[in-house]
């Protein structure tokens, strides 16, 4: 994808348009980390200038002029050199880190019990973080469809980003238990907010979002290959031991152990086989650069049509990179986790 007149980025920081961008870099994943952009300039106006805090928005402009921005976030890191300078700048869901901000403390007395994970962030956000204005948008926080509560959770000067994951984990929709599915934290960027929001994986039977091929969209394919997780192993808190296998595993078997204890067997059951099928990666962990797609959202389904029967099917998108430089626009996108099917799962 080459740099042209359909292509003009255009980099805000604090409402004000910089002059002279040379570079960006933006990274986004699905394993719930923050949004980056990495960005260089030479505009002679930001020099010795303190960025650090500073409101970033990126608007890649390709194809037409962005409503949205394609990137909105909070400087983290700055240098200044002779002829330029380099920022590097995260999400609003920064602000949930811990780093430099609000942490959060549970007590027997002062805690969220009672509350779903949706409603404590929904009143912390509101109370500690958008005090004086919205960093973090709300309008798209809505209840998962099995909500995870917050009741007997403890917690001592905790990062809140780190209390929402380990909560999300919890939440997994398990209706059709040969795919479970789990849910990840997004951010939408809006014409005037960045708001939060819960996505569940889509289903890999879904109807994929594009179609990729040699002749339409595809400019290089790499994978690689690795042996899954295969076995499962949870405990109850009476010791008893629980295993769950996936496949046949031809090669070779690969173990993991689940750190927490539980109930009763069958729930130690349920979260061993949630481990390994939610975490199940096909052997073909695949990077694909492409011309076309470079809006699409993480987690959705391409369909990968190329005539290499082990490469050919069904892909959720689990990163994107977008970079410019000088003439060069380029978008690669990270994807894994082929369908598994009914037939290839027992357990012990």
């Amino acid at each position: 994808m080459s740099q042209t007149t359909y292509s003009k980025p255009e980099l805000f920081i604090d409402g004000n348009l910089i002059e002279y961008l040379e570079s960006y870099s933006f990274s986004t994943s699905l394993n719930n980390t923050f949004q980056t952009l990495k960005v260089i300039s030479s505009d002679p106006d930001l020099h010795n200038i303190s960025l650090f805090g500073k409101k970033v928005e990126l608007f890649q402009n390709y194809g037409n002029y962005d409503g949205t921005p394609l990137f909105r976030g909070y400087i983290t890191q700055f240098s200044n050199k002779e002829t330029s300078f380099s920022i590097s700048a995260q999400d609003p869901r920064v602000f949930l880190a811990g780093k430099d901000g609000v942490t959060v403390t549970l007590t027997e007395k002062d805690n969220y019990d009672g509350f779903t994970l949706t409603q404590f962030l929904y009143s912390f956000i509101t109370d500690e973080i958008n005090v004086e204005s919205t960093v973090i948008g709300l309008s798209a926080l809505t209840e998962v469809d099995k909500p995870t509560f917050m009741t007997g959770i403890r917690a001592e000067a905790q990062a809140p980003w780190q209390l929402l994951t380990s909560t999300l984990q919890r939440s997994i929709d398990d209706d059709n238990p040969a795919e479970p599915l789990d849910y990840f934290t997004d951010i939408i960027h809006r014409k005037e907010t960045s708001d939060l929001i819960f996505r569940k994986k889509r289903a890999l039977t879904d109807r994929p979002s594009l179609r990729y091929s040699y002749n339409d969209g595809i400019v290089s394919i790499s994978f690689k290959e690795r042996p899954p997780n295969s076995i499962g192993v949870a405990k109850t808190k009476d010791g008893k031991i629980q295993e769950f296998v996936y496949g046949n595993t031809p090669k070779g078997r690969v173990a993991v152990t689940l750190d927490e204890q539980y109930n009763t067997p069958a729930e130690a059951q349920t979260a061993a086989r949630n481990k390994i099928l939610l975490e199940y990666e096909d052997t073909k962990e695949m990077k694909i650069d492409v011309s076309k797609g470079h809006n699409l959202t993480l987690g959705s389904i391409i369909d990968i049509d190329v005539p290499d029967d082990e490469i050919r099917g069904v892909y959720r998108i689990t990163g994107k990179n977008i970079n410019y430089k000088g003439n060069s626009f380029t978008c690669s996108l990270s994807c894994n986790k082929k369908p598994i099917k009914v037939s290839d799962f027992f357990s012990s």
